[in-house]
Formats: C-alpha cells, structure tokens, sequence
C-alpha cells in the first residue's frame, strides 16, 4: 500500500475561527490530492479528493441559488434516504417496492453546499411522517426541500407539501450530478449565482431538531463555526444530552450528532 500523502494541518484556521465552508475551500487549496472520502464500488477501492470534493460543492452551491436565490439566507431542509448496501452512489431495493437511497458522501456534499451557498442547513430525519415533517417546516419557516427520490420520501414530502402551501420540493442532486462532470469555470458575465465570497461566523449554519423524546421539535442551531446555541427553554428541562443531541468537544474532533438519525446527520470537522 502506497504511503498516505501528508495532510497540511488546518489547526490554526480553526483555532482563529473559520466557518464550515471556508474550511473546506482552504483543505481544497492546501490539501487538494488529499483523501476525503474512500469507497468501494464493487470493482475496487475509489478515492474522492478535497479537490474533487470542493467542485461538487459548489456545483450543489450554484444549484440551491438557482433554485432559491442569493439575496437572503434561508432554511433548505434535506429529506433523503441514505442507504448502507453499497459504497457506490446508490443502493436500489427491490422489496416490498422500488426504493433508491442517497449515499452518504452524496448526502455530505449536499449538506455542505446549502452552507456554501449561504443558506441554512436543516436535515430532517426520515422517521418523521408527513405531519411531523410539515410541523417542523412550519415551525422553522422552512419552504424549501430537498427530497431524495424514493417513493416513501416522495409521497411524505408531497403530503407535508400539502398541508404547508407555502413549501417547495425538489430533488436532490446525486453523485453521477455531482461527480461525473467536471466543474466549467465561472464567466464573469455568466447567469449562473454568484456564491458568498464571506460569512458570519456567528450566523446561524444549521436548524436541528430534536427526536421529541422530551417535547415536539426542538429546534437547535448550529453556527458556522461548529458551535452549538440551545435555546433557554430548551436548557431549563433537560439535564442530559439536550433535545436528543449530545455535543462533544475534544482537541482533534468537533462533532454535533443527533443520537435519533442516521451517521449522515453529523456534521465532523477533522482538525488534528
């Protein structure tokens, strides 16, 4: 096995304080050879670089500012099957039905390019049904889906869609999208939406919501910079990991993770 290229620590960035997406913009210029993401895709071992990485999202970037615009951040939930059968792009189920499930590299850049493209993060787990999908885009403001494109995410999407007029749905870009093409260089005078050059580290990043374990949809934010802001509310009744997610801070790891949702729900910056 051929030994691992270094990898040029971004410890000092981190410890300045930088948001999310910056700190994959600058592993792209500093670590562009380096490994993100391994995965088997039935033949042999595959490798997906920072620099591969930071092309699919800013495709996923330009997609959502298509779609929504850039003139003001907004909530983008992402209501997708992930699935665990393959290392390759997507698993396809043939019992009871049809379902294709997203991967989770695909579910990664797509989380990560709602922040690139200034907007606010909201995952939602799939164990929701359609009324408690609608409550929580109704209780966020959220108008905004991504759904994968599966019959059950579908038809719960859709139904949540119905009881909340206001909300729009669409599907979720996937890895041949996002991987398979080469990014095209920006023209100046292109159509295509321009993407935040800056960002508030102290804005909100991401919309958490509970496993409604101790009450119906508590809501957490996540900042830019990976810091977690629980409403007061929220502190007073709970003495345990708070709303169902539990926080852990270490010298190499900065990890949220809501105990109730699938791995691709955690949002990790590795530091070392």
């Amino acid at each position: 096995m051929a030994p691992e290229m270094a990898f040029r620590s971004p410890r000092s960035l981190v410890e300045a304080g930088t948001s999310i997406p910056d700190l994959y913009e600058w592993n792209a210029r500093e670590n562009a050879e380096y490994p993100l993401f391994r995965f088997h895709d039935g033949g042999a071992v595959r490798v997906i670089t920072y620099g591969n990485t930071i092309s699919a999202i800013r495709k996923v970037a330009r997609h959502v500012c298509s779609l929504v615009g850039n003139k003001e951040r907004l909530p983008i939930a992402v209501l997708a099957n992930v699935g665990m059968c393959r290392g390759f792009h997507f698993s396809i189920c043939t019992a009871p039905t049809k379902t294709i499930l997203l991967d989770s590299i695909t579910y990664c850049v797509n989380s990560v390019g709602i922040l690139r493209a200034g907007h606010i993060l909201f995952p939602v787990s799939v164990r929701n049904g359609a009324a408690a999908v609608a409550d929580l885009l109704r209780r966020t403001g959220c108008s905004h889906v991504l759904v994968s494109q599966d019959e059950h995410m579908l038809s719960i999407a859709e139904q949540a869609a119905r009881e909340v007029p206001s909300v729009m749905i669409y599907p979720i870009q996937l890895f041949d999208d996002l991987f398979s093409r080469p990014e095209l260089p920006i023209d100046a005078a292109s159509d295509e939406p321009a993407l935040p050059n800056r960002y508030d580290i102290d804005d909100v990043a991401m919309i958490l919501h509970s496993s409604g374990e101790l009450f119906h949809a508590a809501v957490m934010l996540l900042n830019t910079n990976g810091n977690l802001q629980v409403p007061q509310a929220i502190r007073n009744q709970s003495t345990g990991p708070i709303g169902g997610w539990s926080v852990e801070e270490q010298p190499h790891v900065r990890i949220a993770i809501n105990s109730t949702l699938s791995h691709a729900h955690a949002l990790l910056l590795r530091v070392r």
